[in-house]
């Protein structure tokens, strides 16, 4: 059959009954810009002195009951204060909005963790000897405290946060340092910087410096006049934070004539620089670090980074079977990890026993390092998946999304039609919808009932009798992630290659899109952008394929609060008419034309261009159950109409001798399908969308 284009300014409508979706996303939408607002009211306190302890540092949790406000232990606090700017930022930039105050806190954050970076060490130096030296040389060193909240900022703010007390780290009698598990958090955080966030000025942000932080910054290249390179400032602080980790002494040697027979250094495991003691929680003394954590955090750091950060090997393993572990463990799920680390031969194995240890490991650790590693691949997003529907309590929903950002710019694995992206946009969306429109609280709705439902899921619903109300950055960093991995015909400019092979069968739709790639005679696909859409060299159609590819704008109803929706208008593209018989193996050439504006209560032709042929009608679109398709004045006797879905299923057929008819859809569930009508040596294909 001949393969035949056409082109319509149907409106995509990506998703079950679409208007209601558009009514879910705008009240997410409210709900998010009402909990960022009650984030800078009640639990941070946002300044321009950048280096006063306390500033810029969100709180996770304020306890009505007894009257605390906490910044809990540092695991989720700056992790997804960052992933929420940066996606945050993007979002606005990306859809031509103001963000220049998000870009004002993303600057406020990363000189918070600068500030934290730089001066922790004068707060052991003071507790140890009473000084507070700072040594702006040796400091910037990736040791820092979990937070730096004193007494002195909570008087100073107390109104702020409307409760008598505090809890913080550093208040406490411990001040403890950072562990390894506020690095593998924190390095989640700043991978979405690396990733979505390039140089920015700051020359309109008001900010108040004592002079520490700027040379640092300078020297580095990260600050350049009013310019901030902030991927490059994120990629700085993971590789302080691998040098830190890395950072070994010798802890045992055996010395002969001058050199070094044996000896044993003790990398892996994190020391305070100032006590030389093991930090006082997850130092990695139980040798899990330096046995498999370390395989993933260097993977993490090469791929944030874009360079091999290793100094150290893995400690009693080697480097090859440090990495086997780490993917094993992994790709197979949350277990004890047993590894023998002394193997007697014969004939001492038949008497002693191999000497082995048994490690707990953490899973949400062996998972987001995996993210950001990408460690297996592809593979990687489908374990992330599988983990999370296999597990009933540690699902941690947000990362295949995260994993999406990072490492899938071209959406091969999850895109609108396919599997994962229908699985995973109904689960998403319906964590979003259950999100209190007040704010998460501890004894409201149970899926939003903790510090952070993506870190610690299993204390949902753990504190229902108490009066808690919680950050709600959990929420806000899940509605990002979604926007940007789910709606990518907002958002995604792509580039398709002839690698590419997942865009030749399939719909697909993005804000731009760059064809080089061949459509296959077997493909049945099509391109909308609601942007532009052109094809390059190398583009072809090949007979036998069924391809349709327009312009429309973006299907939502959203008001601007996050983006602001472009012009009706469009480009479409338009193809001839061409006779297989005597063409078989050519392939079409693309010529642009203005398309008209989109209505929704018009029926829009576009195709009068198309050699002679009057455009066939289809109306209306969206519809609630009766579709009426019009044909022009043709010599055709008889019509064969086929409905199919998103996926290529057959949903309906039948055939027609009349040039006007009416197709009845109301046994069909609501979403998207297309229509094939074929005509003789021709088909026309059809998206419509069926709404209630």
């Amino acid at each position: 059959m001949l393969s035949r284009i056409f082109l319509s300014a149907v409106i995509l409508l990506t998703s079950v009954p679409s208007f209601l979706w558009a009514q879910g996303q705008s009240v997410n939408l409210q709900k998010y810009w009402t909990y960022r607002q009650r984030l800078r009211d009640k639990f941070i306190v946002i300044s321009q002195n950048v280096e006063e302890y306390g500033v810029n540092i969100p709180a996770s949790s304020i306890d009505h009951d007894n009257g605390i406000v906490s910044w809990s232990d540092g695991n989720n606090i700056m992790s997804h204060y960052l992933s929420m700017l940066a996606t945050e930022l993007w979002l606005l930039k990306n859809n031509d909005q103001d963000y220049s105050q998000t870009l004002k806190e993303l600057y406020y954050a990363m000189l918070a963790m600068e500030r934290l970076d730089l001066y922790s060490e004068s707060s052991w130096r003071l507790r140890a000897n009473g000084t507070a030296t700072v040594d702006s040389k040796q400091d910037f060193n990736g040791l820092h405290l979990r937070d730096d909240v004193t007494s002195a900022f909570f008087e100073s703010y107390k109104s702020h946060f409307g409760v008598a007390n505090f809890n913080s780290v550093y208040a406490s009698n411990d001040m403890e340092e950072i562990s390894q598990d506020n690095i593998f958090h924190n390095m989640e955080g700043l991978a979405l910087v690396a990733n979505l966030v390039g140089v920015e000025s700051v020359a309109a942000v008001p900010v108040n410096f004592r002079g520490n932080l700027t040379p640092y910054l300078v020297d580095k290249g990260i600050k350049s006049g009013s310019n901030v390179n902030f991927s490059m400032w994120a990629k700085d602080f993971v590789r302080r934070y691998l040098e830190f980790m890395q950072r070994g002494s010798k802890t045992w040697s055996v010395d002969i004539l001058g050199g070094t027979l044996a000896s044993i250094t003790d990398h892996w495991i994190l020391k305070n620089t100032v006590t030389g003691e093991n930090v006082r929680e997850g130092s990695g003394k139980d040798f899990d670090t330096g046995t498999f954590y370390c395989s993933g955090v260097l993977k993490a750091g090469k791929a944030i980074t874009g360079v091999d950060l290793r100094t150290q090997d893995a400690f009693i393993l080697s480097n090859s079977e440090s990495d086997d572990l780490f993917n094993s463990l992994f790709a197979v799920g949350p277990q004890n990890a047993t590894i023998t680390i002394l193997k007697w031969p014969w004939p001492f194995s038949s008497v002693f026993d191999d000497i082995q240890i048994h490690l707990l490991y953490d899973d949400y650790k062996v998972r987001t390092l995996a993210i950001n590693g990408n460690v297996l691949g592809s593979t990687t997003f489908n374990v992330l998946r599988t983990s999370r529907d296999n597990n009933t309590v540690f699902n941690y929903e947000h990362m295949p999304l995260i994993y999406s950002v990072l490492h899938d710019p071209q959406s091969q694995l999850m895109y609108p039609g396919n599997t994962a992206y229908n699985e995973d946009r109904v689960l998403i969306q319906n964590l979003l919808d259950a999100a209190p429109a007040s704010g998460p609280k501890s004894n409201g709705d149970i899926n939003w009932s903790s510090d952070s439902r993506l870190v610690w899921p299993e204390r949902l619903g753990q504190k229902a009798a108490s009066n808690i109300e919680y950050s709600g950055l959990d929420y806000m960093v899940l509605h990002n992630l979604y926007y940007i991995a789910m709606r990518r015909e907002d958002y995604r400019r792509i580039v398709i290659q002839n690698t590419d092979a997942n865009y030749g069968s399939g719909s697909f739709r993005y804000r731009t899109i760059e064809a080089h790639n061949t459509i296959p005679s077997s493909g049945n696909a099509s391109y909308y952008a609601c942007s532009s859409i052109s094809f390059k060299s190398g583009f072809n159609a090949l007979h036998g394929s069924s391809f349709v590819a327009g312009t429309t704008p973006r299907a939502n109803n959203y008001q601007g609060m996050l983006y602001k929706a472009p012009g009706a208008g469009g480009r479409t593209a338009s193809f001839p008419v061409l006779n297989e018989t005597e063409k078989p193996n050519e392939v079409y050439n693309v010529t642009f034309h203005e398309s008209k504006p989109v209505n929704l209560n018009e029926v829009v032709d576009l195709s009068e261009e198309v050699r002679g042929m009057t455009a066939v009608k289809f109306y209306p679109n969206p519809t609630y159950g009766d579709l009426f398709i019009e044909l022009p004045e043709m010599n055709v006797s008889k019509v064969r109409l086929e409905i199919v879905d998103v996926s290529g299923k057959l949903m309906l057929k039948n055939e027609f001798s009349d040039r006007k008819f009416k197709v009845d859809l109301t046994m069909l569930p609501l979403g998207i399908y297309f229509v094939k009508l074929h005509m003789a040596e021709k088909m026309i294909v059809e998206k419509i969308s069926i709404i209630r």
